[in-house]
């Protein structure tokens, strides 16, 4: 078995990103509706895996970028900067995640154990949503993909 690496595991960030996006290609606004539990939608969990690569990486970024316009200021994290706006579709979140992605992808050459440690723990958050976000499409009333 291979000692994971940040380049490894940033490609693997970005398949599983590839996966959300085709997973979300249709787009409709039932994305934004909350199931009955009160739980989060999917485009809140979407907006949520946004702020939070943002959230998990920003300590290893020499200038970071100001936080992302959708970060959800009640997700629990002390960090969150974002205005809690609610995006329009999940288009708008992936084109607002890209920017985030881009800057994390900064770091691919640095193999801190930190930062690696960091990465492995934010690939199973990303599983954690993914599997909120699949449960939530097979749901009465979710477009089915």
């Amino acid at each position: 078995m291979t000692t994971p690496n940040t380049a490894t595991l940033l490609a693997e960030m970005e398949r599983r990103q590839a996966h959300l996006r085709e997973l979300l290609a249709a787009d409709t606004p039932d994305f934004a509706v909350r199931p009955p539990t009160g739980n989060w939608s999917v485009l809140e969990n979407l907006q949520h895996l946004a702020f939070a690569e943002q959230a998990h990486f920003r300590r290893y970024l020499v200038e970071p970028q100001p936080w992302n316009k959708f970060a959800l200021p009640d997700s629990g994290s002390r960090a969150a900067k974002g205005t809690g706006v609610l995006a329009a579709n999940a288009a708008e979140v992936f084109q607002e995640w890209a920017k985030v992605h881009e800057e994390t992808m900064t770091l691919v050459d640095n193999n801190d154990p930190r930062l690696v440690n960091r990465l492995e723990r934010h690939l199973r958050h990303l599983n954690a949503h993914t599997r909120v976000i699949e449960r939530l499409l097979k749901a009465p009333g979710q477009p089915r993909v």
